[in-house]
């Protein structure tokens, strides 16, 4: 953790697990690394609010890592936090810019009160540059299923697994029509060749400002804590569930 006198935690992850089929350099070696550069640059910062900087383990076999940091905290070490961010695949070769749908305007799926005002900071950067974002379903298979359990607000960046890109989709975010967003996603082909630099920096850009705006100033977030309602509509995938992990099917 780093930085921050009061309170408030904002948390962000991504996972370090791969599949044994593959070297797991966009899944999710790209969401680590975005992570590691934000926790490099916050080093130097005093912000508000205190800043955690996490890396799971097991995320592939039913988000093992995630779940057993949230179920063994206290209630009030779960008030404290404020929001959590994931970053899970991040730089994905024939890329959609997905943001997590966290009030549901999109999708039909909203997360836990607060996470609409995530998705809002997080789109900010891709506004900024005049850039179109798609909305993400949040289906709970990566990390932030657990905190969205606990009632906590949830965001995150997401540019595609295996599913096929849509013509509507090529039409605002580029790339190649009816080709899966990355193609060697669970195979031994996701290697450092096959990530896009170009989306990965966008990424790092939106994640640093939504971090940052949070962090120096969380009193948005963290007047939502107190009247939390965990959302256990949403539900959680088992260890027998093989849809768990980097699935990450986008039924929009």
């Amino acid at each position: 953790a780093g930085g921050g006198g009061g309170g408030a935690v904002g948390v962000g992850g991504s996972h370090l697990d791969s599949v044994p089929a593959g070297p797991g350099i966009n899944d999710n070696g790209s969401g680590t690394a975005l992570m590691l550069e934000l926790a490099r640059r916050f080093s130097a910062c005093t912000p508000a609010a205190k800043v955690q900087f996490s890396w799971w383990g097991a995320e592939e076999v039913g988000l093992v890592g995630s779940t057993h940091h949230v179920n063994a905290r206290t209630s009030a070490e779960l008030e404290a936090v404020i929001g959590y961010f994931n970053y899970d695949m991040v730089a994905s070769p024939n890329f959609t810019r997905f943001v997590y749908d966290g009030d549901g305007s999109g999708t039909g799926v909203a997360g836990p009160d607060g996470s609409g005002i995530i998705e809002r900071e997080l789109i900010r950067t891709f506004d900024d540059l005049d850039l179109q974002v798609v909305p993400a379903l949040l289906d709970n298979r990566s990390d932030y299923a657990a905190f969205a359990e606990a009632g906590i607000p949830v965001g995150g960046l997401f540019t595609g697994a295996e599913a096929l890109k849509s013509a509507e989709e090529t039409g605002s975010q580029g790339g190649e029509e009816g080709v899966a967003y990355d193609a060697c996603y669970h195979r031994n082909c996701d290697t450092l060749a096959n990530l896009d630099q170009g989306i990965f920096e966008l990424n790092m850009k939106s994640a640093a400002h939504a971090l940052q705006f949070f962090a120096t100033d969380p009193s948005e977030l963290a007047s939502l804590a107190s009247v939390r309602t965990p959302v256990t509509a949403l539900r959680l995938p088992s260890l027998d569930d093989h849809s768990a992990g980097c699935q990450h099917h986008l039924d929009r």
